[in-house]
């Protein structure tokens, strides 16, 4: 069996049972384990799609990123994030999601945070976007050699994906999907922020982060997936928890 569609089989069974079970940590970890031994070759990546080593330019227009969906339904989605050289995936969130990152080209720098207070409203009138009380941790730069970089719905839940001077490709599962094409108003609506100055707040020890509008250079390309066709051999009458 292709180990993509290994990997597809491990996450239908570990994101379709309840996510606070003993059971759900021990496939979480299997999951992991797998997608670690995930490599470019084993995802007929296409070489070609990372061949251009321009820095990224917003002002001319070009996508800073391209697209490879791989397989999505209700329960979890899987996909290539090819970045450009220098671009990146400004700040943003995952509502209740589990997401699993594997860098399968170049490398990838990832800037996570943890909420630590429940939003609270920001002191500028002028703003009536959500003000995130946060944990920055340290940022991981990740290759192919490495292994995975994961969140889940407490941790790491908001993070900030870029490269440097070349362009990198990231291996990318969430569970459940975002909701958009199916309820444009649904909870798992990718929202965006920026990291403002603590000083400001009056909290000299702690980060924030506001909500902001998506970033008007953000848009993506999409490239045809080249690899092992996912078959859906698990039950899909099957709901996760």
């Amino acid at each position: 069996m292709a180990l993509i569609q290994r990997i597809a089989a491990q996450a239908a069974k570990t994101f379709r049972i309840s996510k606070g079970s003993a059971a759900f940590q021990q496939q979480l970890s299997t999951l992991k384990e797998l997608t670690r031994t995930l490599t470019a070759d084993a995802l007929n990546f296409d070489l070609d799609l990372v061949r251009d080593q321009r820095k990224f330019n917003p002002d001319i227009g070009e996508a800073p990123f391209a697209y490879i969906g791989i397989f999505e339904d209700k329960v979890f989605s899987m996909g290539v994030f090819v970045l450009r050289s220098t671009a990146a995936l400004p700040i943003h969130d995952h509502p209740d999601m589990h997401g699993i990152v594997k860098v399968i080209h170049g490398s990838v720098s990832v800037k996570s945070y943890t909420k630590v207070l429940e939003p609270t409203p920001t002191n500028d009138s002028s703003h009536r976007r959500r003000l995130l009380r946060v944990k920055a941790h340290d940022v991981k730069r990740l290759t192919p050699s490495d292994g995975v970089c994961c969140l889940d719905p407490v941790n790491a839940n908001f993070h900030e994906v870029s490269t440097e001077d070349t362009p990198g490709a990231f291996f990318d599962i969430l569970a459940p999907p975002y909701d958009h094409g199916r309820c444009r108003n649904g909870p798992r609506i990718c929202r965006y922020y920026c990291e403002i100055d603590a000083a400001e707040q009056g909290a000299e020890d702690a980060r924030y982060l506001m909500e902001i509008q998506q970033p008007s250079w953000l848009w993506g390309s999409h490239a045809e997936y080249q690899g092992h066709r996912i078959e859906s051999t698990w039950d899909d009458s099957t709901d996760s928890d």
